[in-house]
């Protein structure tokens, strides 16, 4: 099992990795905003657990603006994104489901790799931003420079960011349970 966690929301002073990113198994995951800049709520490490200085964030993806699914009841009118069932949040864990999408495309190409592979193929194929480790862990993450490391017939693959992806479902009564599909396109439904 790979674990992704947030780094947490503590801000820019040292020592505040929240828990559960401060596991050392877990692949902990600050965040940056569009420019490429660690966001200000992004916590920092080290991680200081009985006398060790664990290295902490591992890797930065992005964290700020992330158009996401609305809580059912809480209401965000100033943050809406897409339509009146989506808004835009800040967060490491807005960034933690990058790298969550990362390790199982990993797994799925090396379903034999253990969880320690897959978080040192994620780190590094990460790209330094300029900052020191604890705040930026290797660098924001590279989905294109980890294929290339993971599977190298696939070196000839470019990855295409979509601006705006609407995801859809074709049967609104299922749940994304059996029976159902999902679609990413770049196109409203």
């Amino acid at each position: 099992i790979v674990v992704a966690a947030a780094a947490g929301n503590g801000g820019r002073y040292k020592d505040l990795i929240s828990s559960p990113g401060t596991a050392s198994k877990a692949i902990t995951v600050g965040a940056i905003d569009k420019s490429k800049k660690i966001a200000d709520f992004s916590s920092r490490g080290p991680v200081i657990w009985k006398g060790i200085d664990l290295k902490k964030p591992d890797v930065v993806a992005p964290g700020v603006s992330i158009c996401s699914a609305e809580l059912f009841g809480l209401v965000y009118l100033d943050n809406r994104c897409l339509d009146d069932k989506h808004i835009s949040l800040n967060g490491t864990s807005m960034a933690t489901p990058h790298v969550a999408g990362l390790a199982a495309l990993v797994i799925q190409a090396h379903p034999d790799w253990k969880t320690e592979q897959i978080k040192q193929a994620i780190k590094d194929s990460a790209q330094n931003i300029g900052y020191d480790y604890n705040t930026q862990g290797t660098g924001m993450i590279d989905a294109n420079k980890l294929f290339n490391i993971v599977s190298p017939e696939l070196k000839k693959l470019t990855l295409t960011p979509i601006k705006d992806a609407y995801v859809s479902q074709s049967n609104a009564n299922t749940n994304f349970g059996t029976g159902s599909t999902l679609r990413v396109d770049n196109t409203p439904k």
